[in-house]
């Protein structure tokens, strides 16, 4: 497809967008009204700045709009919906001015034909039959409603129950009436009031329109644009070709929308493309992620493919969501330790691992001990390469996607086999240590219950006991303090910088004895030490503690390390 017939750019003012009869939609199930006072008082402060101005050639730029073209001065608006709407809101409340003007019969018969003039510029016009306003504008299918039959017609609601957004409609336009009364206070000329909307917001507000063909041709511009400042998402884009594909009839599109709803419910608007990246490489090879859209697009041509796909969404959003919470329902029909393998995930901070789990949800759905076994599999890998080895997290994307696809595809049946094809990313008992005896973990910052964790693991295997990392009543204590006293002098300025937050450097201890412990000298700490129930504590057998010795603990941790993230099979 050539550019000329991707997109068409123009500058535009927002009387040339209302003009000539031009009727925009904003498609039904795009995300409702959702600017707040923030939003209002920026774009206030933007027009009252062109009003103080005094040049007449003063602009502000608006950003981009992207409409597609769906007949004969109509437009579905793909992004722009809250600046045009508000806009609208303000247009709405300098006509409400000018009749509050006609009612205090100051001018009423200008001023009424202003207000019509105006309406019919940039809202609509009135229905010879009903008599009632129609409107350039439309809004989604939770809003236009309210919008035409309360905002369009300058009714005010009557209950005071409404939805969310609702509210920040009516309130949009109430905000636009009191500013009005605060800059106009004393005015009773009509006409000041019409230029500020028809010369002032109309000709010197400016937008980027984009005009483009059909949804595949907006993604590739709102890609382009790389979404700064756009209002739409790449997930609204996806769901509204989605409903346009799945929808037969209203039914159909009450099911959809129920469906669409349950899955964003669970894995959050923010958050879906990256899901829906995870789930598409959980089935199919290098998926990439700036091309999800062109995927699904190219993939699903049907009705049923559509209503396929979202069955298998709302499926694998259950599996999704619970890979980020241990404490999910989701966790109760597999074993416990299962809980305990998501947790340590989620404290590595991976992500890669994650379409392989969604594959396994066709394989191992009723196989909890394959489904433990996978987990596991995948904390002790990420182990090794992420927070150990600290390797490239490319090639672990790709190797997670060919496993899962094997997995996916059903040649592999079990988690050996996948542990075989992720062979490549298991980093070898020799590079664990190598790595794990230089390993610094920086406790200042959110990085401490990382360094907890492994202490609380290396504690488990040396005293044979369970303790946890999130519900133990242990503290970290730096052997080594982070602002040594008296006693530390022999250790240079270069070692307390190189060693403070090297592995070997911490241990575990009761909260009374670190607080006794402080930043006292070793020999002083050293008895404290002999005090404590943890094991890897009291074994501190030093008579110095210096860079030697620090090195010397950690590549003891490290040789532990090797049997305590390791698989036997």
């Amino acid at each position: 497809m050539t550019s000329q017939n991707l997109l068409e750019t123009t500058t535009v003012t927002l009387g040339d967008i209302f003009g000539n009869g031009k009727i925009y939609e904003v498609p039904p199930f795009q995300r409702d009204y959702s600017w707040g006072l923030e939003n209002w008082e920026d774009l206030w402060e933007d027009i009252r700045g062109l009003d103080s101005a005094g040049s007449l050639h003063s602009q502000h730029y608006m950003g981009a709009i992207v409409l597609q073209t769906s007949g004969e001065n109509r437009f579905k608006i793909i992004d722009g919906q809250q600046r045009l709407a508000t806009l609208t809101f303000l247009a709405l409340a300098v006509l409400k001015r000018l009749n509050d003007l006609v009612e205090c019969s100051i001018e009423p018969d200008a001023n009424r034909e202003r207000s019509e003039l105006l309406r019919s510029q940039f809202i609509g016009t009135k229905d010879p039959g009903s008599l009632k306003y129609s409107s350039k504008l439309f809004l989604n299918e939770n809003d236009d409603s309210f919008y035409q039959q309360h905002l369009v017609q300058l009714k005010e609601p009557r209950t005071r129950r409404r939805p969310d957004s609702h509210q920040k409609l009516w309130s949009a336009y109430r905000f636009f009436v009191d500013r009005l009364e605060e800059r106009f206070r004393g005015v009773t000329d009509g006409a000041i009031l019409a230029d500020f909307l028809n010369k002032l917001v109309a000709r010197r507000l400016l937008f980027i329109q984009i005009k483009v063909l059909d949804e595949l041709s907006a993604y590739t511009v709102f890609e382009t644009l790389n979404a700064r400042g756009l209002e739409l998402t790449s997930t609204d884009l996806l769901k509204n070709f989605l409903f346009a594909q799945a929808a037969g009839g209203r039914t159909d599109l009450q099911l959809v929308k129920k469906q669409w709803e349950s899955i964003v419910a669970r894995i959050t608007m923010p958050i879906f493309p990256t899901f829906l990246f995870h789930h598409l490489n959980a089935e199919e090879l290098n998926i990439r992620e700036n091309r999800l859209f062109h995927h699904v697009k190219r993939n699903i041509d049907s009705r049923e493919k559509a209503f396929a796909l979202l069955d298998d969404l709302e499926e694998s959003s259950e599996w999704y969501a619970a890979l980020d919470d241990p404490q999910d329902p989701f966790w109760q029909d597999y074993p416990p330790e299962c809980r305990n393998y998501v947790r340590a995930l989620r404290l590595f901070r991976v992500e890669q691992y994650k379409p392989l789990i969604l594959a396994a949800r066709q394989r191992f759905r009723k196989d909890g001990g394959q489904l433990r076994q996978l987990l596991r599999l995948c904390m002790v890998v990420s182990f090794r390469y992420n927070i150990i080895g600290q390797r490239n997290t490319g090639d672990l994307k790709r190797a997670y996607n060919e496993a899962a696809v094997h997995l996916w595809k059903g040649e592999y049946q079990t988690t050996k086999q996948v542990k075989e094809g992720l062979g490549p990313i298991y980093l070898s008992d020799e590079e664990l240590r190598d790595a794990f005896s230089s390993r610094t973990v920086d406790s200042r910052g959110n990085r401490k219950r990382l360094a907890m964790y492994i202490l609380c693991e290396l504690e488990k295997r040396a005293s044979n006991t369970d303790i946890d990392f999130e519900t133990t009543e242990a503290t970290l204590e730096h052997i080594l303090p982070e602002s040594p006293r008296a006693g530390w002098e022999a250790i240079s300025e270069e070692d307390r910088e190189r060693f403070t937050y090297r592995l070997g450097n911490y241990t575990l201890l009761e909260p009374t004895l670190n607080r006794e412990a402080e930043n006292k000298d070793f020999a002083t700490k050293l008895q404290i030490y002999a005090r404590s129930r943890y094991q890897i504590t009291r074994s501190i057998a030093s008579a110095d503690w210096n860079a030697e010795a620090i090195r010397k603990r950690q590549d003891l941790f490290a040789r532990e390390a090797t049997a305590i993230w390791r698989l036997d099979y």
